[in-house]
């Protein structure tokens, strides 16, 4: 009877020590979890300040232009075709991977039998001027940022959600 009772004690001090060793663990992935969800939280901080910033400065570059211009109304909206369809130079599109889903950003070559538009070069023979070229070239920037941003949101709210589900399972470990 002993005998019997000394295997128990061991058997429960191994399976202590197996529990111990597992919480330890949990506990290991969760502040591993929570260190990554402040990197990304930062991450998105900064993506999207640059996001605000990009924008702000390509829409100062126009109001400019049209201010020296004098004119609401731009070459770009005459030039867009109205009468058939076309096709956007920049396309996004979600990808599922094992771990979510992915945004990219894909950018399509001027081709104009396959219905995409050639970028506004010159109006009515005459250059565009230098500061469209410069907010344009902050759009696209800008639309490189919130792609970004949309990707870091989605891997934090990955992240949360596993959070959620890792206490769930293991409600003692908070």
């Amino acid at each position: 009877m002993e005998e019997s009772a000394g295997c128990h004690n061991e058997s429960s001090k191994d399976l202590e020590g197996v529990r111990n060793e597992e919480d330890l663990k949990v506990k290991c992935l969760l502040d591993d979890l929570h260190l990554h969800m402040l990197h990304l939280i930062e991450d998105e901080v900064v993506l999207h300040q640059e996001l605000c910033c990009q924008t702000s400065r390509s829409r100062m570059i126009l109001a400019r232009v049209r201010l020296q211009q004098g004119s609401q109304r731009t070459a770009a909206e005459v030039l867009v075709p109205r009468w058939r369809p076309y096709r956007a130079l920049c396309r996004l599109f979600e990808k599922s991977t094992p771990w979510g889903d992915v945004i990219n950003l894909r950018r399509h070559p001027v081709e104009a039998e396959q219905g995409f538009l050639q970028p506004l070069t010159n109006i009515f023979g005459s250059i565009v001027p230098v500061s469209w070229r410069v907010a344009k070239k902050y759009w696209d920037q800008s639309v490189e940022y919130s792609v970004e941003c949309a990707n870091t949101r989605k891997e934090l709210l990955s992240t949360m959600s596993f959070i959620r589900k890792l206490r769930l399972r293991h409600p003692d470990q908070r």
